[in-house]
């Protein structure tokens, strides 16, 4: 039996010839490798942020609204939750000063990330505006109360309330009397102090009255303007007329910032 091989036959001579490598048995070069890379993000998620209030006060809940529709890792530096995955937030800071936020966003439909950092500068609060003493007489006046003019946007976050009647509701109206804000009163109340979270628009005339100012006590000779660098006092209120002097029931008003 004969095996048939084909020989590829190369003349390195005359009349010389050398058998070479057999055309059959040649070895293919291995095929190259193909990489892929990770896909490219066409668009980057937007990873910015809006708060409010602005500014944000010491003790002031503020609350942080992203762009929709990702998902959301949140880092407060020194604020109470230090870290969330909610969409929209809130923190609270305890001490003033610079404090960083940071959002990571990622977008589930491509997986592309994104960040943003903002520092935010939460004010302290300020010192409480205080009446004179209040006497150990009771009375009070319908329709009273005070006017106060916030120099800055802020935040009422503190008064306190003289009532020695029945129990009553505290209200901050505009200068039209609407109410925007209100926080119950207990009956017979020396002093009670009421914690609030009440947004005050720099140059916006407000009233702080009660529903029934007739249980307030008062403190008669108390004279106005009395104020702070966020917040003036600028007259009491007293039958639909700004007075300079009247009865009154409220005291240590405290803003933030």
């Amino acid at each position: 039996m004969w095996l048939k091989t084909s020989f590829l036959l190369v003349v390195v001579g005359c009349g010389e010839v050398k058998p070479e490598t057999p055309l059959d048995a040649a070895v293919d070069a291995p095929p190259d490798v193909l990489t892929i890379d990770a896909p490219i993000c066409p668009v980057r998620p937007n990873a910015t942020f809006t708060y409010a209030p602005m500014p944000v006060g010491v003790g002031i809940v503020a609350t942080f609204t992203p762009q929709p529709g990702l998902q959301y890792a949140w880092t407060f530096a020194g604020a109470v939750p230090a870290s969330s995955t909610v969409e929209v937030p809130q923190a609270v800071w305890m001490a003033a000063g610079p404090h960083d936020v940071t959002l990571s966003v990622t977008d589930p439909a491509t997986t592309c990330t994104a960040s943003t950092m903002q520092t935010i500068q939460v004010a302290a609060c300020s010192a409480p505006i205080n009446s004179p003493a209040f006497s150990q007489n009771t009375g009070g006046h319908p329709n009273s109360g005070i006017v106060i003019v916030p120099s800055i946007n802020t935040t009422l976050t503190q008064f306190t309330v003289i009532n020695q009647g029945l129990a009553d509701t505290a209200l901050l109206t505009d200068a039209a009397g609407t109410p925007l804000q209100s926080i119950a009163i207990p009956a017979a109340t020396t002093t009670f102090v009421a914690d609030v979270t009440w947004p005050l628009v720099a140059g916006t005339t407000y009233h702080l009255v009660t529903a029934d100012p007739s249980n307030n006590r008062y403190a008669p000779g108390v004279v106005y303007p009395i104020g702070s660098s966020s917040l003036q006092v600028t007259a009491g209120w007293m039958d639909n007329a700004a007075q300079t002097m009247y009865w009154f029931g409220y005291t240590a008003l405290r803003t933030c910032p």
